[in-house]
C-alpha cells in the first residue's frame, strides 16, 4: 500500500478505530437505522462471535461466483436483495457512480461498490488507479451526504 495510506492506517489502528482480523466473515446483518453486525470467525477459534461495526470492507476480492455461499459477506446482500449480480455474473450491477443495484432494480443510496465486484460496468477494476478513483468518488458522495445530513435545517 502507498506509504501515506500505511501511516493512516497505522494511526487507525493505534487509536482502536480500526481492528485487523485473520479469520473469515460467517454472516452480515444490517437493518435500516441500525449498526451492522458481523458474525466472525477468528483463525484458529472453533466459535464464531458477532461485532458491532460501522463498516464492512471486503478486501479480499470476488469469490469465483457470486452465489451466497461462496462469499458470506456478500451473499447475505444479495439474499435479502441489497445487491444484485450482473447478467454474465462477473461482478454485481451498480450505477454510473458506484452503488449497489438492489434486486427490484433501484439504486442503494449508502452502498457502494468498489474494485472487482464493479467489473460489470467498469472492466478496468482491479487496478491500483482505477480503484483510487472508485474510492474517491464513494467517499466525496459520503461525505457530502453525511454534512448535508449534519446541517440543521430551518423549521
Amino acid at each position: 500500500m502507498a506509504p501515506e495510506v500505511g501511516a493512516r492506517l497505522g494511526r487507525w489502528r493505534a487509536e482502536g478505530a480500526v481492528c485487523v482480523m485473520a479469520g473469515r466473515v460467517d454472516a452480515v446483518h444490517a437493518a435500516a437505522g441500525s449498526p451492522v453486525q458481523a458474525t466472525v470467525r477468528c483463525r484458529g477459534d472453533v466459535a464464531s462471535r458477532t461485532l458491532v461495526v460501522g463498516w464492512v470492507i471486503n478486501c479480499t476480492g470476488p469469490s469465483p461466483s457470486n452465489r451466497p455461499e461462496a462469499n458470506p459477506a456478500v451473499g447475505s446482500l444479495l439474499l435479502r436483495g441489497w445487491v444484485r449480480p450482473d447478467a454474465l455474473d462477473l461482478g454485481l450491477d451498480t450505477t454510473a457512480d458506484g452503488r449497489a443495484v438492489s434486486r427490484a432494480g433501484h439504486p442503494v443510496p449508502d452502498l457502494y461498490v468498489i474494485g472487482t465486484l464493479r467489473k460489470p460496468a467498469a472492466w478496468e477494476s482491479t487496478a491500483v488507479p482505477e480503484l483510487r478513483v472508485q474510492a474517491e468518488v464513494a467517499a466525496t458522495t459520503i461525505v457530502a451526504r453525511a454534512r448535508s445530513a449534519a446541517v440543521p435545517r430551518a423549521a
